[in-house]
């Protein structure tokens, strides 16, 4: 298809075609899904939740003695 494009005081012929991509039909194939993969996921999703948790609490408490000991220091 071509196109006729006037920009500028200047005549541009570009050509447009539009590719025609082959379509894919999947079937509704029913997938095995194995519980013990789900039920590792949910521990390691905890397990990492736990971490974060522990790591949180332990910067904040850090953080709390620093701000006691510099207050103590200098105070």
């Amino acid at each position: 298809m071509l196109k006729h494009i006037f920009h500028n005081s200047k005549s541009v012929d570009e050509n447009f075609e539009k590719i025609k991509l082959p379509h894919v039909i999947k079937k509704d194939q029913k997938e095995a899904v194995d519980i013990n993969k789900l039920l590792n996921r949910v521990k390691i999703n905890k397990y990492t939740e736990k971490k974060k948790q522990i790591i949180f609490f332990s910067l904040s408490t850090l953080l709390f003695i620093v701000a006691g000991t510099f207050i103590s220091f200098f105070g």
